[in-house]
């Protein structure tokens, strides 16, 4: 009889260890990157990420908010206020960029990050792009923060 055992353990712990490896990449971007934000902006904005699993992966949405969002009643941080999207398929890198439509279960895919140094360019990008989702975002928040994006109705 064939042993399947050994080979689906190797292939698993390989595939594990590549999503993880591009998980683990992003979420240490996403942690230095909203460090400095925050303290660029006297702690008044945070970067957020949500994430929504596939089949074929994960999407990885940034979002950037003001701390005052955060003290609503109602908070719930909003994919609609996203600066970044990011696909992390279930084989890990390439990590995909591009945007993220929700209602058609689609993304759109604007590149391919092939490894860390790729991933840290990106974002090195989205800083120091003064016209960037990112700093767009940032800037709106920062002059206009108790301003609303859309008016909501919480019921």
């Amino acid at each position: 009889m064939i042993d399947f055992d050994s080979p689906l353990n190797d292939s698993l712990r390989i595939a594990t260890e590549r999503f993880r490896k591009a998980d683990g990449d992003l979420r240490e971007l996403v942690a230095a990157v909203g460090k400095s934000l925050s303290a660029a902006s006297a702690e008044a904005l945070f970067l957020d990420v949500q994430c929504s699993d596939r089949p074929d992966g994960t999407i990885y949405k940034l979002v950037v908010e003001h701390k005052a969002s955060k003290k609503q009643e109602c908070y719930v941080p909003s994919f609609e206020r996203d600066v970044a999207d990011f696909l992390i398929p279930a084989k890990g890198y390439p990590i995909e960029y591009g945007e993220y439509n929700e209602g058609a279960y689609q993304f759109e895919s604007a590149g391919k990050l092939e490894n860390r140094a790729a991933l840290d360019a990106h974002f090195l990008g989205l800083v120091s792009n003064s016209e960037s989702p990112l700093m767009l975002r940032a800037a709106k928040l920062i002059v206009r923060p108790d301003e609303p994006d859309e008016i909501n109705i919480p019921f």
